[in-house]
């Protein structure tokens, strides 16, 4: 059973933060043990590397991040989980200011098809994938901005499809990539767009909510279906990686039919690079089937039929 921290122990902690000598012992301990490690500092070493000649100031402010971001241990001072997260924070760029980006050029069609491309921009911390003529958008999710670097479009494109698979897996595993609370699954109706009401005919669309944090996403088949386990399987044994093909890649094609409403039972014929397989999902948006098109078709599941 999880309960919510006392706002005390909160403020406290975003208290201890709000130096920027403390804020460089956490950058100088996470820096301290390179790649895959987090090592221990001595005290004069430590001190050292952050820049303060007085021992005495020095140790107020270590004192004050040991126990909760910062331990002692026998060969000095290292950084303890909530410490690590601190500093990863800093790494991923997320609490410092960023120039907007865009918009870039790219060969990503219009989702409405209207003959233009896609532009994509970095701004508000968030990657931006519409089109460039009817601005209809395809993508817009948070990306930490020293999540990519200076080739653009490609960086930025790579970033977002990598934070977008992350995301999308862990809340289909049933946990929040953020705070790690349970996650609710609400069908939402088939939507032409995942923010416009309900009309039959258009894609299948699903939410997962973080009960905890209140994140969500919303799914449709055609993405969550790239990473399914069950589905990226029967494609890996054809030779393709699912999860290396962005949603967005000219090298996905897909179609989708809903079989049944009650049940809910969607039908999405999917090609990726050249191969294809029909995949059934139900309400949850969990596959129930994955057949090869050339297979005849006996699965009632696969047709919407209830056994």
């Amino acid at each position: 059973m999880t309960t919510e921290p006392p706002v005390d122990a909160v403020s406290d902690a975003f208290a201890v933060l709000s130096d920027e000598t403390r804020l460089d012992v956490i950058r100088v301990l996470g820096d301290a043990g390179g790649t895959g490690s987090f090592d221990a500092l001595p005290f004069s070493e430590l001190r050292d590397r952050v820049g303060v000649d007085d021992s005495g100031r020095f140790s107020y402010h270590l004192d004050r991040l040991v126990g909760r971001f910062v331990e002692r241990t026998d060969r000095g001072y290292r950084l303890r989980v909530p410490g690590i997260q601190v500093y990863q924070a800093i790494q991923a760029g997320v609490y410092a200011d960023h120039e907007d980006i865009g918009p870039l050029e790219t060969d990503i069609p219009c989702p409405e098809e209207c003959g233009a491309d896609c532009v994509c921009r970095y701004e508000d911390f968030r990657f931006h994938l519409e089109c460039a003529d009817c601005e209809a958008f395809r993508v817009r999710y948070p990306v930490d901005p020293h999540s990519f670097g200076d080739d653009l479009p490609a960086d930025l494109l790579r970033a977002a499809d990598r934070r977008l698979k992350r995301d999308t897996f862990s809340m289909e595993l049933g946990f929040c990539p953020y705070c790690a609370g349970p996650v609710d699954i609400e069908y939402r109706g088939q939507r032409r767009r995942l923010r416009e009401p309900t009309e039959a005919g258009n894609p299948v669309a699903s939410r997962r909510t973080c009960r905890r944090c209140h994140w969500f996403i919303d799914f449709r088949t055609s993405v969550v279906a790239l990473i399914k386990p069950a589905v990226a399987g029967e494609f890996a044994a054809a030779g393709v990686d699912t999860f290396a093909v962005p949603q967005w890649s000219g090298a996905y094609e897909w179609e989708e039919t809903v079989l049944s409403e009650d049940p809910l039972r969607v039908e999405l014929t999917m090609t990726v690079e050249g191969v294809t397989r029909i995949v059934a999902f139900d309400g949850e948006l969990d596959v129930l089937a994955v057949q090869h098109p050339d297979e005849p078709v006996e699965n009632d599941i696969l047709r919407g039929r209830q056994s």
